[in-house]
């Protein structure tokens, strides 16, 4: 990754490593445990529940099936990466395709990392009506991937710089009616839906967002 702001933090993730072990396991270092900061929602009826990131792909898994998932990415100095083949949090070892810290969402790809992910933003369109039909070819110009500021506005032209409306009043983010459409670090297109950004207590730093693959 480039630049400072593709610098991830690793203080967070590790806060709460294993020792290293004895025995003949002096050469083990310790992994992070992310599974406090991932809940997910897949619509079964049994609730949210935790994640562990496990680190392998699971490749039996129906990722066309709907599923929910809130981030707590209320640190200002962590980003979490996320993985959706994986399902969950990784370190930045493993290939990642959107990170998280407070309201900003990046992409691994242009400015913010090497992984080649592009998206497409659909403005207005309802997450459930989205199908593969709306995936354009992949050397489609409608293929954006985070770039430098481009409009001298001071900021960085990512893909989700505008996901949400912010009330100057009561200091609220909500998230715009759109979906947008990622392709992944290894070639798999989904559908994503911002749709919250504060846990049940109304705390901010949760963006809460659902997604599926498309499945061309």
């Amino acid at each position: 990754m480039r630049g400072s702001r593709s610098r991830h933090s690793r203080g967070g993730a590790m806060r709460r490593c294993d020792l290293w072990m004895l025995m003949g396991l002096m050469g083990m270092a310790c992994v992070p445990d992310l599974r406090d900061r991932l809940t997910r929602d897949d619509g079964d009826g049994a609730g949210e529940e935790d994640l562990a990131p496990e680190g392998e792909l699971d490749t039996g898994a129906d990722l066309s099936i709907p599923q929910e998932v809130v981030i707590d990415a209320t640190s200002e100095t962590d980003w979490w990466l996320y993985d959706f083949e994986r399902q969950g949090l990784v370190d930045e070892s493993l290939p990642w395709d959107l990170r998280f810290q407070r309201y900003r969402v990046e992409l691994n790809g242009g400015i913010n990392g090497d992984g080649d992910v592009y998206a497409v933003v659909l403005d207005g369109i309802l997450f459930d009506d989205v199908t593969a039909d709306d995936v354009p070819p992949s050397a489609d110009a409608a293929w954006i991937t985070d770039a430098e500021d481009a409009d001298g506005d001071g900021d960085a032209d990512t893909v989700f710089v505008d996901w949400f409306d912010y009330d100057p009043t009561t200091h609220i983010l909500t998230p715009k009616p759109r979906t947008t459409l990622i392709r992944t670090v290894e070639g798999m297109v989904v559908k994503v839906e911002i749709v919250d950004y504060y846990d049940g207590t109304g705390t901010s730093g949760y963006p809460r967002f659902r997604w599926a693959e498309l499945i061309e």
